[in-house]
């Protein structure tokens, strides 16, 4: 089990972020039962932050909620969301205005797009954890959960750590 503050993370409130399509794509019932066999891990009935939540409790349990987050939020497929930016801007909706100019897919734009609704998925999910006094960063290509107030160190697993003898 990895340190409880990763607990924090299974809340319905973070759970709807990550399913609901507001900022990342919507996700059905199956493709969250994907996403957890991905892991190792499955649930199936119930609604579908139900198995998303019994989903996040097992990766809990086996130390892969950092994973799950970090996939989550950099390695899985979010075109369908970026499409959606650019639609909105196309007609004169913009989502964001820090990318309210982009109008057209290309490696780059599609990339501004996906950094801009990390970031806000980020920020939504740490609003929701500054009630505890706690928020998610990303360092080093790991997810982790600290203090609000606490200053980020480097994150380092401690397979590679070298020893210098």
């Amino acid at each position: 089990m990895e340190d409880e503050s990763y607990s924090i993370l299974n809340q319905r409130a973070i759970i709807d972020l990550l399913i609901q399509g507001d900022i990342f794509p919507y996700m059905t019932g199956s493709e969250i039962q994907d996403i957890g066999i991905k892991f190792g891990v499955s649930y199936e009935g119930g609604s579908r932050w139900q198995i998303l939540q019994s989903i996040l409790f097992s990766l809990h349990e086996n130390g892969k909620t950092s994973d799950f987050f970090y996939y989550y939020l950099f390695k899985m497929n979010i075109t369908s969301a970026v499409r959606e930016v650019i639609d909105g801007n196309i007609n004169a909706k913009p989502k964001y205005t820090k990318v309210e100019e982009i109008v057209e897919e290309s490696e780059q734009n599609n990339k501004a797009i996906a950094s801009v609704l990390r970031t806000d998925l980020i920020n939504k999910i740490n609003l929701e954890l500054s009630v505890s006094d706690k928020k998610l960063i990303v360092l080093n290509e790991k997810i982790a959960i600290i203090d609000s107030k606490a200053t980020p160190k480097v994150l380092v697993d401690p397979a590679e750590i070298m020893n210098i003898g």
